[in-house]
């Protein structure tokens, strides 16, 4: 007849936990760390690099694109006060809004 110890150590082994008391493999309450040892309930807050980035990314477009529309429309060079100071304005508004919007959230929840 098996003494208590091994059959511990039995039912332990079938469950999928160690002998020591751990927890069964594969248990989803592992204590909220995700495999690299970060913590998988805290939000990420994206870097100054990545926001000055994504500004850049949406920002010289809107410029380039009204530069462009303004100098069919106007006839004009680019260096026209007609197209350069929009095209910086508009651009230079989007800068600011993605910008700030990275830094410090949006409205929405």
């Amino acid at each position: 007849m098996p003494d208590a110890a091994t059959a511990v150590d039995d039912v332990a082994r079938d469950s999928g936990a160690d002998a020591a008391g751990g927890t069964a493999r594969g248990d989803p309450d592992d204590g909220g760390t995700a495999p690299d040892g970060s913590d998988s309930d805290t939000t990420s807050i994206p870097s100054s690099h990545a926001v000055l980035g994504y500004a850049l990314l949406f920002s010289l477009p809107v410029g380039v694109g009204v530069a462009v529309m303004l100098l069919q429309v106007t006839g004009g060079g680019f260096a026209d006060a007609l197209v350069l100071a929009p095209s910086v304005a508009l651009a230079a508004g989007v800068f600011l809004l993605v910008v700030g919007i990275g830094v410090g959230g949006s409205a929405e929840p």
